[in-house]
């Protein structure tokens, strides 16, 4: 397809930076929680948003969220998360999104 006259990249640039950055938010989660591999899918799909939106530094600063993850305990996980500037940040449906999947799994 072609692309905007008014684009700086391509649609290929620009899947190419997203799957880079993707890629990243996935080794971040992999790297500061060492039980990431044996999370549910709906959970690792919350915790690589979350390192996706605010990056490796920002996701180790989630230290009682990782701690939470790290034991399972995934209502604690969720109360964090909404204790959060990136709950404020990413608006009120997303947040929700991620604290009631969390809330609910036991």
């Amino acid at each position: 397809k072609q692309n905007h006259p008014n684009s700086f990249y391509s649609r290929t640039e620009v899947e190419l930076l997203f799957r880079a950055d993707l890629n990243k938010a996935i080794a971040t989660a992999r790297k500061d929680l060492k039980n990431f591999d044996s999370l549910p899918k709906q959970v690792k799909l919350i915790v690589v948003s979350l390192a996706f939106s605010v990056g490796p530094q920002g996701f180790h600063n989630f230290y009682k969220f990782r701690e939470a993850m790290e034991q399972k305990d995934f209502t604690k996980a969720a109360e964090h998360l909404g204790d959060s500037l990136w709950a404020k940040q990413v608006g009120q449906k997303r947040f929700l999104q991620s604290y009631i999947t969390l809330k609910n799994l036991k």
